[in-house]
């Protein structure tokens, strides 16, 4: 009886290797690769001119918002290391 329940598991596979030497495991496939599989996916999307035109000034207004938002933010982390700096100098030479 035990034989038998025995049988009916899968048994792992065992692998002999040196110490210190790592595993070859294959590569795990994305969601995407393991529903598409291995045949190229081609998508087509047609926009028409006057959304292509909407689209692009769209982004390109965020993008300059974005880059004055950046800009700030780098004169922010800048006038911040100034001012730590400059109090940890005023502290050691006074106090």
């Amino acid at each position: 009886m035990t034989d038998k329940i025995n049988e009916d598991k899968i048994q792992p596979k065992v692998v002999a290797k040196k110490r210190g030497e790592k595993i070859q495991k294959p590569q795990k496939k994305s969601f995407l690769e393991n529903i598409i599989g291995d045949s190229n996916l081609e998508i087509t999307i047609k926009i028409p001119e006057e959304d292509k035109k909407a689209i692009t000034e769209t982004l390109q207004d965020v993008k300059e918002t974005m880059d004055n938002r950046w800009k700030l933010t780098q004169q922010l982390i800048i006038a911040g290391m100034i001012l730590n700096a400059s109090s940890y100098i005023i502290s050691n030479l006074f106090f």
